[in-house]
């Protein structure tokens, strides 16, 4: 039914600021680069992707796209100075989807069951956030001070694949267009436009790679899932 089409946004323009000068897309991950991951897990589950990428990566993402067979149409677009201007440009280029994911390309372990149970969610009531209930203390600090412990009841750890209505997203991107503050998350804006968000489990091993020791923990869980995997009776 066209009312349940999934159109995913890998977004993979950034800086990679603290990865000791990798641009972290590119690390090698199992064999792969992080990109195609995140790009394989979202193909999955959707019924076409768009790559957000820095006009520098392009011809090189069009061919590692083109080597993974996706099997659903996919297309690129270059992405923004900062992350919501990299979303806007994707979210221009859905055609026909009546809903979207946005997913972080930095998040290579994200399952197709992690946006499958999302969008069943955002369904429901137009958008849906997988994250995690915060476990950690959690401390204020200001200048290698602690100014305050605080309450970790009510707090959870959100992750991506955030899935909207595309309406609903468009809507709340345009009701903030000129505004100075910088979006690191989507649904920030459909929480102030539209007020109602779902939160859904996330997965613990869907974290973002943002260190060289977050992509030496990535590698031992896909091995760890590999032959897992490979022990499961046929």
């Amino acid at each position: 039914m066209e009312e349940q089409t999934l159109a995913a946004i890998v977004v993979a323009a950034g800086s990679s600021r603290r990865m000791d000068g990798i641009d972290k897309i590119w690390a090698p991950l199992a064999g792969r680069p992080i990109l195609a991951h995140s790009c394989l897990s979202m193909a999955q589950a959707a019924s076409e992707l768009i790559v957000v990428i820095k006009q520098a990566d392009e011809v090189r993402a069009v061919q590692m796209l083109e080597g993974l067979h996706l099997g659903i149409p996919w297309r690129i677009t270059r992405g923004g100075a900062r992350r919501q201007d990299s979303v806007r440009s994707g979210l221009a280029s859905i055609r026909s989807s009546r809903f979207v994911a946005i997913h972080d390309a930095a998040r290579p372990l994200a399952t197709p069951a992690l946006l499958d149970r999302t969008f069943v969610a955002a369904r429901a009531c137009g958008a849906a956030i997988p994250a995690l209930m915060v476990s950690d203390t959690v401390k204020r600090v200001v200048q290698e001070q602690v100014i305050e412990s605080v309450d970790r009841s009510n707090l959870w750890a959100v992750q991506t694949p955030q899935v909207f209505s595309v309406n609903v997203i468009r809507r709340a991107y345009r009701q903030a267009e000129g505004a100075d503050e910088l979006v690191t998350d989507d649904a920030m804006l459909v929480e102030r436009t539209e007020g109602s968000v779902a939160v859904v489990q996330g997965e613990l091993w869907n974290f973002k790679v943002t260190t060289p020791g977050d992509l030496e923990m990535a590698e031992a869980l896909l091995s760890i899932r590999h032959h897992t995997a490979m022990a499961r009776p046929a």
